[in-house]
């Protein structure tokens, strides 16, 4: 005579882990599009907005040419700002990492709004510029990579590349939500300086909440157990 075995718990089934789960989708995903919604509304303000404001308009075209130049510096940042925070995620945790990330990019994008125009300071302008820009794309290759991979350590075994990606949904979900509010801003008939200030404290507004939606106790620790447990139940 056989008797029924009883069912093994799959990690799912835990429901600190689907809240962690959760919160973890939750931060990398909207964490994700502020940021490249940070990066592309830069973009989408280089020939209209950035070139007339830090820039000498005594050659207008050598001025555009000079404010696409720091657009470009943001990716040149990018692959340095994930093997940097890579390293760091592996020693401090990803959830850490995320918020150091979501914070460093609001942070930059949130100075270019108050930086000096060129009129006002000089040089002085474009420097700082690059400075922030610099910062913006370390954050945003960082963000990209500890994203991706805190997903890839959260998720349930069965479904890694469901989760993982997310955040690259959530990458051009930012990337088309700068491109609607940038056509919005560019009816302001206030100019350039107006429509910049509007930029910039549009995601200053929401960005705390995906850095408050990585729960404080969570941990990628956690997650590596209820894994091991789904691998056993899996055999």
């Amino acid at each position: 005579m056989t008797t029924a075995s009883t069912p093994t718990p799959q990690p799912t089934d835990d429901p600190e882990y689907a809240a962690n789960l959760r919160r973890a989708t939750l931060a990398s995903s909207i964490g994700s599009a502020l940021e490249y919604f940070d990066f592309a509304l830069y973009g989408l303000s280089t020939a209209l907005i950035f070139n007339v404001l830090f820039f000498s308009q005594d050659d207008p075209a050598l001025a555009t040419v000079a404010a696409f130049a720091t657009y470009g510096v943001g990716f040149l940042a990018r692959p340095f700002g994930g093997l940097f925070f890579g390293v760091l995620g592996d020693k401090l945790g990803r959830k850490w990492v995320l918020v150091i990330t979501i914070l460093l990019m609001g942070g930059a994008s949130t100075a270019i709004g108050l930086l000096p125009t060129y009129e006002a300071v000089g040089i002085l302008a474009p420097i700082l510029l690059v400075i922030m820009r610099l910062l913006q794309g370390f954050g945003a290759g960082a963000e990209q990579a500890g994203a991706t991979v805190l997903m890839a350590e959260y998720a349930p075994v069965k479904r890694r590349g469901f989760f993982s990606a997310l955040p690259f949904i959530g990458i051009q979900a930012g990337t088309l939500l700068a491109a609607v509010v940038f056509s919005l801003i560019s009816l302001l008939p206030e100019g350039p300086a107006a429509q910049l200030g509007l930029a910039r404290a549009v995601p200053g507004v929401v960005r705390a909440h995906p850095a408050r939606a990585v729960h404080p106790h969570a941990s990628a620790g956690d997650a590596h157990v209820h894994r091991a447990r789904e691998e056993r139940a899996d055999r």
